[in-house]
């Protein structure tokens, strides 16, 4: 018997489309599918009876045993007797759950094209059904990925582009997981019209991306594809007017929070994960997020994907994080070590992250207990100090790290350098 393996491109697919299923339809993957004659692909009988027919022309069986007529109980095109094709029969609105589960379960075993068949005829005939808008869009994504030739992942990529459109335009609430398919489609975009020299339509997708909620400049600058897009006027050009419009915006909801420096000086010397020491003082010259934090705090671990995404957002432009860990449920330095060493590895975290000791915590202004933020401009200088996470925290912090890096930066002999956006 043949098996066919799944490559690694299609666990992507098959990954994304069972979470968008079964996010919205409520089941689960080992959920049975119940015996539904005329519906389902793996039970064509009669649409009347609650027992599957004995065998081809058995009584029951209106298909006579016929595998055309099996192919149109089920949706499928198939085939009569004399071998010419039969064509599919007409989705009914109350067939749509399951067929996305029919969708769900072609992608688990590979097949997109059946994933991608059964899609398409939800959306031939509910053509703005959310479920089916992201699905079919993100196997188009993954068949533009995998193309072996510029026509393939041209057409491919046009699809995926039109779904996300559609279904931006439709729904005016995005879920997190829409925002990320929007913006990896677009990205996907501007790197085909990239490399067909399109310059300007690939500049329009990844503004059209970040203006969609998804922040590509990140991947962008580590993408060795857009090597050149990244040293062209446009592209400096298109990061300049985002990086003013934020800081016009950011600067009139901080104002009034950043007039003062917090009183006394902060500095630490700390070992990292590996035991070699990080000092606060190397990163003089760039606007440093300093977070108290430990493995053990709810609060603390809920913060990192917002950290995270706002390390990645400015991290381009001089912006640094620095996490400085408390274990308080460890016998010891080496098991606390390792629990952080094991929590960074599976949540990501791309900044350093060191281990703490009673002195810092004694440096921080006012502390009171985990997480604790403070927000250290280009001179070394506290500028804000946040003690308690709240809903508008993150908010906050994206907005005075966005002022403060367009702060200029006094030089040790006294002379003011201007921070501009990379």
């Amino acid at each position: 018997m043949h098996v066919r393996r799944l490559r690694a491109g299609h666990w992507a697919t098959v990954w994304a489309v069972g979470l968008i299923v079964l996010e919205t339809i409520g089941c689960s993957q080992q959920e049975e599918l119940p015996l539904d004659p005329g519906v389902s692909p793996f039970y064509p009988g009669d649409a009347g009876s609650s027992k599957a027919p004995a065998g081809p022309g058995a009584a029951g069986d209106p298909s006579g045993g016929s595998p055309a007529s099996a192919g149109i109980a089920d949706g499928r095109a198939g085939t009569n007797a004399a071998g010419s094709p039969v064509p599919e029969a007409p989705l009914r609105p109350e067939d749509v759950e399951r067929q996305l589960r029919i969708a769900l379960r072609a992608a688990e075993k590979g097949d997109s094209s059946r994933a991608s068949q059964t899609l398409d005829r939800i959306l031939s005939l509910e053509p703005l059904n959310r479920e089916g808008l992201s699905g079919r869009a993100r196997i188009a994504l993954d068949q533009a990925q995998r193309a072996k030739s510029p026509s393939d992942r041209a057409a491919a990529t046009e699809k995926a582009v039109g779904l996300v459109r559609t279904l931006r335009r439709a729904y005016e609430k995005a879920t997190k997981a829409e925002i990320d398919l929007f913006g990896r489609v677009l990205y996907a975009d501007a790197q085909w019209e990239w490399s067909q020299g399109r310059n300007d339509r690939a500049l329009a997708a990844l503004r059209e991306a970040y203006d969609g909620g998804f922040d590509p400049f990140d991947q962008v600058e580590k993408d060795a594809s857009l090597a050149s897009l990244r040293s062209s006027a446009g592209y400096q050009a298109l990061l300049q007017a985002i990086d003013d419009a934020n800081l016009a915006k950011a600067r009139g909801r901080v104002r009034g929070h950043l007039d003062r420096t917090l009183p006394g000086s902060f500095d630490f010397t700390l070992p990292d994960l590996d035991g070699k020491p990080v000092s606060l003082s190397q990163f003089r010259g760039k606007v440093v997020l300093v977070d108290i934090w430990g493995t053990w705090c709810k609060p603390c671990r809920d913060a990192i994907p917002g950290l995270i995404q706002l390390y990645r957002k400015n991290h381009r432009r001089g912006f640094e994080i620095v996490g400085i860990d408390y274990e308080k449920e460890a016998p010891d330095l080496a098991t606390a070590v390792q629990m952080v060493k094991r929590f960074v590895q599976e949540a990501g975290i791309p900044y350093p992250c060191v281990m703490g000791d009673p002195a810092t915590l004694e440096k921080i202004p006012n502390f009171s207990g985990f997480p604790t933020s403070m927000v250290i401009d280009r001179t070394g200088k506290v500028r804000l100090l946040v003690t308690q996470n709240s809903g508008g925290t993150m908010d906050m912090l994206d907005d005075t790290v966005t002022v403060l890096l367009a702060e200029p930066a006094t030089q040790a002999g006294g002379t003011d350098k201007a921070a501009k956006p990379r």
